[in-house]
């Protein structure tokens, strides 16, 4: 009884409703119930004065318009809520295939004439998310055309266009696809790239595998298959150990000695 007296006079006495609860947070709880119940209630007596305003028209219409009107504030959050998830809806890129004036990306300078890619941030302004130029430009120890924000959100991952085949972390990346990067520490570092081919050891690990950091070793996965007939024939297998593959999935740890086959296809 003392905790339904609290909640119908929460709204008028409610330092006297906390004291009789004895406790503050449950009776600051009560006062907003109430404060929301009187709410409701005083919104429902528009709807009915609407009602009776439109006394003499047909009783559906009458209640029609009374209903809507009651719902009018559900509808309101609904839109609210509608026009926000709208704002923040993924945009396509904005392409600029030429600029007019340098642009800057992470402390590169891009000349005019670059390539610039605006990503929308969903306050109705842009932010350059990645830039290419025609020329080579150092970033980071590495040679390269181009560069773009894996994430709008943050600068920690970046995937950068080579100008040519070079050493990361000890593999040689190509130019076949944009190499990812990943901030580690003080550095930008390799997170996945396909190689150009070469020997680490005693493997050899052909062009067009893929490798990537795992967080503890490398994962990579290599093919020699070109075609049927060299697939039959076991043509340059990839030699893991005693394994002989023309495909294979393998680790390799952090200092590059160790590799493990996990799985892979065995020449016949």
């Amino acid at each position: 009884m003392t905790r339904w007296l609290g909640l119908a006079t929460g709204l008028l006495l409610p330092g006297q409703a906390w004291a009789d609860m004895g406790n503050i947070g449950d009776g600051f709880i009560y006062t907003l119930v109430a404060i929301g119940l009187l709410g409701l209630l005083a919104w429902t007596l528009v709807p009915w004065l609407v009602y009776r305003s439109l006394r003499g028209r047909g009783t559906a219409l009458r209640v029609l318009v009374a209903v809507l009107v009651w719902t009018m504030p559900a509808w309101a959050l609904l839109g609210a809520g509608a026009f926000a998830a709208f704002e923040q809806r993924p945009r396509a890129p904005e392409v600029v295939e030429r600029s007019t004036a340098p642009q800057t990306l992470l402390d590169l300078e891009f000349p005019a004439g670059s390539r610039l890619e605006y990503a929308h941030d969903g306050s109705y302004g842009r932010r350059l998310v990645g830039a290419w130029a025609q020329t080579e430009r150092d970033f980071s120890g590495l040679k390269i055309l181009g560069l773009r924000l894996a994430s709008t959100a943050s600068e920690s991952r970046l995937q950068v266009q080579l100008s040519r085949a070079q050493l990361i972390d000890g593999w040689l990346c190509g130019t076949e696809e944009q190499v990812g990067l990943q901030f580690i520490q003080s550095s930008y570092g390799l997170s996945h790239c396909i190689l150009a081919g070469q020997a680490v050891g005693e493997v050899h690990w052909p062009a067009g595998t893929r490798v990537r950091f795992d967080g503890q070793a490398w994962a990579l996965v290599a093919s020699t298959v070109t075609g049927l007939d060299a697939a039959q024939r076991c043509e340059r297998p990839i030699v893991i150990g005693t394994g002989r593959y023309i495909q294979v999935m393998a680790q390799v740890d952090l200092e590059g000695r160790q590799v493990t086959a996990t799985a892979g296809v065995h020449c016949k």
